[in-house]
């Protein structure tokens, strides 16, 4: 429009709808040390702003302008002819600050507001390690690295109510709705909460804003042995933790509850990696000659690799229970009550006898036999009216091992022609991995409560570079 966007807020002609900073400083410093003949100190920190560009450019600016034309009911003939034109339309009546009366339910009424001071997120990291000759080929080096997304980008909803408070109807400030005394007001309220949201005719208004927050810290021992003597290999032990959080369901909750374990975090990893010429053949340590032994038996190279890392972390859920809440718009930190974390029972891998059923499996997780109304010896559900307890991503769900080798060899037939023969061998050692368990406990009745825990039907790992069933390949190529 002439005049600039309009709506519940204005944004003069010209002007930016949010304001953003472009005279940033982002340092980068780092520093080698060399204080002994064998050790060297490594250091570092960064600091990098991230563009917000036109992501937060919302285009209904809490309003929408639409109109359809259409031919009459019964009519077949084409609405209109491209080469005649669009026939006239009118859009529905502004109201006269320019903006768009809603018809409809009014709890449907979306719309997005920008912080007009939202400023462009950054990231820091940092490190520090130790690296230590141990002898001529062998290497140790301990380091530490952590990093953190400050002001990361978030939303909450600004139409929204403290939990089990609403404005009072009877007369001034607000009405306690867990008192006892307001029981019989409550159970008639339910039936229709969107009158008490501060805007009652919008349904969820979400406040764009650096809501958000992400730290990792992780600490990681490495040995490594540079080639000699046919042998290079490089292992490496890590253990970190990733916390996050960039979207709370109202401004009436703490911040920092909503923060927990980022769904991709990791407490643990091993990684090992070794190439090794097998020590016989020609130019080697053992038959060193040519001839037929040689072609046959020498010059092969190994390669392995391993690699197990802690499972994802998860968390829970129960369904099937018919109990009375607030609405949505008063949020709440979660759907159980905990009574204790969940974890991977002893002998998780045993899942019984009939594990093409899943309602007969053993469950991987040490939380019980389910009692119907209830629930099981890790959570229960949420009586009417309560919040929950239990958080997000509590428990990590099995390990990943993943393990592959390969060995190969090429025999000169000619001065420019080779053969090259190669095995490879994907899970060797028969490591599965299962897919993750259910977590989500349905008390509809108790054949539903036996998949909890349990893995599904055909949910382990397909692929035998991830853990599934064993796959061996034979290559035979000709190079020249």
């Amino acid at each position: 429009p002439t005049g600039g966007c309009k709506g519940a807020w204005t944004h003069p002609k010209g002007a930016r709808p949010y304001n953003w900073d472009k005279n940033r400083f982002d340092p980068r410093i780092g520093l080698a040390w060399h204080p002994l003949q064998r050790v060297v100190v490594r250091t570092g920190f960064a600091l990098t702003h991230i563009d917000m560009r036109v992501g937060f450019l919302n285009t209904d600016e809490m309003m929408s302008d639409a109109t359809s034309i259409s031919q009459a009911t019964g009519d077949p003939t084409p609405l209109f002819y491209l080469d005649q034109g669009v026939p006239a339309f009118t859009y529905p009546t502004h109201r006269a600050d320019g903006s768009v009366p809603y018809r409809g339910n009014a709890g449907g009424h979306t719309g997005n507001i920008v912080d007009q001071n939202m400023q462009a997120a950054y990231t820091m990291s940092w490190n520090f390690g130790i690296q230590t000759e141990l002898s001529k080929n062998y290497l140790l080096e301990t380091q530490y690295k952590g990093s953190a997304q400050v002001r990361n980008s978030g939303s909450y909803d600004l139409n929204s109510q403290p939990w089990g408070m609403i404005p009072n109807p009877f007369g001034n400030g607000m009405m306690d709705l867990n008192d006892p005394a307001n029981t019989t007001y409550r159970n008639t309220w339910l039936s229709n909460t969107q009158v008490s949201r501060p805007w009652n005719n919008w349904g969820n208004i979400n406040m764009q804003g650096n809501n958000g927050h992400l730290s990792h810290h992780e600490g990681t021992l490495r040995v490594e042995k540079r080639y000699s003597k046919g042998l290079t290999f490089m292992a490496f032990y890590t253990f970190s933790k990733t916390l996050e959080g960039n979207s709370l369901s109202n401004p009436y909750l703490a911040w920092g509850l909503d923060k927990g374990r980022a769904d991709y975090d990791q407490t643990h990893v091993f990684t090992g990696t070794m190439n090794y010429e097998i020590p016989v053949g020609k130019g080697r340590r053992f038959l060193n000659r040519s001839g037929l032994v040689d072609k046959v038996l020498g010059g092969f190279n190994v390669v392995w690799t391993y690699n197990i890392t802690s499972g994802s972390p998860i968390g829970m859920s129960i369904t099937g229970q018919s109990t009375q809440n607030y609405p949505g718009y008063m949020g709440t930190y979660g759907n159980v009550m905990l009574l204790k974390n969940p974890s991977l029972r002893d002998n998780w891998q045993d899942l019984g006898g009939d594990r093409f059923t899943q309602n007969n499996q053993n469950s991987l997780v040490n939380c019980g036999t389910a009692v119907v109304g209830l629930g099981n010896d890790c959570f229960s559900y949420i009586p009417s009216f309560t919040r929950g307890t239990n958080g997000r991503n509590l428990w990590d769900r099995q390990r990943i091992i993943v393990a592959n080798m390969s060995a190969s060899k090429e025999v000169a037939l000619k001065e420019r022609l080779k053969l090259q023969f190669r095995l490879d061998f994907q899970n060797p050692l028969k490591w599965y991995n299962w897919g993750a368990p259910n977590t989500q406990l349905s008390m509809a009745n108790l054949a539903n409560t036996r998949s909890f825990g349990t893995t599904g039907v055909g949910s382990e790992a397909t692929a035998g570079t991830t853990g599934g069933v064993p796959l061996m390949n034979i290559t035979l190529a000709l190079k020249w």
